[in-house]
């Protein structure tokens, strides 16, 4: 499609969404850029410009400041079992990988220093832990990654996972603070996105929208949870309104009627899930396992479900 609008128009302005193109494509995506040097193409990444982030950051240098964080855990999982079911959103080529992974590697970009963030995209996918639930619909229906970083002198763990056949749990505890929250605004949510921080003695989580606390309290749609917590103790519970998707659209759009020169598109992370899909499709199952309920087979790999660096 990107080469049909290109040969109809050299110096088209295209906004595209994630993933850009399958990774047996990067090359030629790369190509055919090169091509057209007239050509603007920005791809959306909205969680670049999540402000809760921000707030989460600032969060961190109040109440630890100069400590080096220790650990990053960050899940995005939404229920796409209707969808599937029904044809919509069924990506084969990159299976989990293909639907929200992109985005929690932008948000794992907002926390990680520039380098570090580089190096662990640069890493083999050998280095990482992987747990990963195989479906015979979806390639991979639900992976977990964890992989270790060093920045400077300390050693910081990375936790990732996503799942598209998993529902939705409650997270978080009840807000001691109502104002702005509501029961029974919308049906339970099929999907969340959180990420916790930990740095000395505090966890910061970012409750990403859509947003149900316990006691079934929901925030509005556009709006995100921010909790400190040190030992039992909640410091700090802030709800942020904002819209990640609405700025990135208006960034983007700036960019492309833009006159200023315009830097190739960033693959980095696009080159990490593919180098994950491809070590996932090397792995050969020990054995077949009876499918469950909604269709996936958890596949044991080496080591058990567990495939191990």
């Amino acid at each position: 499609m990107l080469r049909s609008i290109l040969t109809h128009d050299p110096q088209a302005r295209i906004l595209l969404e994630k993933p850009a193109c399958q990774g047996h494509e990067i090359g030629e995506l790369t190509g055919l850029l090169g091509e057209h040097p007239n050509a603007r193409i920005v791809i959306t990444d909205q969680y670049q410009h999540a402000r809760a982030l921000d707030v989460a950051a600032g969060l961190l240098d109040t109440y630890e400041p100069g400590t080096p964080i220790s650990h990053i855990g960050v899940t995005f999982t939404k229920d796409r079992s209707a969808d599937i079911a029904g044809g919509r959103f069924v990506d084969r080529s990159y299976g989990v990988l293909g639907y929200e992974w992109l985005h929690m590697l932008a948000v794992l970009r907002r926390l990680l220093p520039a380098k570090a963030f580089d190096t662990y995209l640069a890493a083999h996918p050998r280095q990482a832990t992987l747990r990963a639930i195989y479906d015979p619909r979806l390639f991979v229906s639900a992976l977990t990654e964890h992989s270790t970083l060093r920045t400077g002198e300390h050693l910081l763990h990375l936790e990732l996972h996503s799942s598209i056949t998993s529902p939705a749990v409650v997270l978080g505890g009840a807000p001691e603070r109502t104002t702005g929250w509501r029961r029974d605004i919308r049906p339970a949510d099929d999907r969340h996105r959180y990420l916790t921080v930990h740095a000395g003695r505090i966890r910061v989580t970012v409750h990403l929208d859509p947003v149900t606390a316990a006691g079934g309290w929901q925030l509005e749609r556009n709006h995100h949870r921010v909790t400190v917590e040190r030992d039992d103790d909640v410091l700090h519970d802030q709800v942020i309104e904002d819209s990640p998707l609405r700025t990135a659209i208006e960034l983007a759009a700036g960019t492309l009627i833009s006159p200023r020169v315009l830097p190739p598109p960033d693959l980095g992370p696009l080159r990490r899930i593919t180098a994950l899909a491809e070590h996932l499709r090397a792995q050969k199952p020990g054995q077949e396992t009876t499918p469950s309920s909604d269709g996936a087979v958890p596949v044991p790999l080496r080591g058990g479900l567990a495939s191990t660096g």
